[in-house]
Order: C-alpha cells, then structure tokens, then sequence
C-alpha cells in the first residue's frame, strides 16, 4: 500500500510541476502579446492623431462664431445708431 502511494504522489508532483510550467509560458505569452498589443496601440494613435490634424475641430468653430457675432453686435450697433439719427 505505501508503495501504491509513493507512485501516487510521483505522478502528481509530475502533473503539478507540469501544470506550473505550462502557467509560467502562458504568462510569459500573455506578457509578451500585452507588450505587442500596446505597441500597435500606440502606432495606432499616432496615425489617428497625425490624420486628425486638417479636421475642422470645435475651437475652431467657436473662434469663427466668435468672430461673425462680433461682427453682428456690430451691425446691430450701428443699425440702432442709424435708427435713433432717423427719428
């Protein structure tokens, strides 16, 4: 009976070792895709941001909005400057 044991835990000492090398590659892969990943990602950015540069942005449109109702305060000034002379 001692003997049938021994064999026992032979072989799941065997089986443990081996699943924990199995763990150890798989994280080392699982690092090594990360690593791969977040490179592309950043590649990825960079081309986004490279292409958004021409876009039309919203500080844009808020700096020409900001200009054309300038320009409107200033007819309606002038409007009611010429409308007040008239009467």
């Amino acid at each position: 009976m001692v003997q049938f044991e021994r064999h026992i835990q032979t072989g799941l000492l065997t089986l443990i070792t081996g699943l924990m090398a199995w763990v150890l590659v798989s994280t080392e892969q699982h690092g090594r895709d990360i690593v791969r990943l977040e490179t592309r990602m950043l590649a990825m950015e960079e081309k986004i941001e490279s292409n958004m540069d021409d876009r039309y942005r919203k500080q844009d449109a808020r700096e020409d909005f900001a200009v054309v109702y300038s320009e409107l305060s200033d007819i309606k000034q002038r409007l009611r400057a010429l409308e007040t002379q008239e009467h």
